[in-house]
């Protein structure tokens, strides 16, 4: 990219930061609710508010 366009300046909006930070995140609730069992308290509450965290 830096060949085709050389004068760019590369810069990091607002709705690309938080989407890039909520993905992480549930990429990591994911992994967090793959690890617990369907057994304990924690596994619905994972799964239930995922959009508070």
């Amino acid at each position: 990219m830096h060949e085709l366009f050389p004068n760019a300046v590369i810069i990091a909006d607002r709705f690309h930061l938080v989407t890039q930070a909520y993905q992480t995140l549930n990429i990591l609730r994911i992994k967090a609710i793959k690890q617990v069992k369907t057994d304990p308290p924690e596994y619905p509450q994972l799964k239930r508010f995922h959009h508070l965290i």
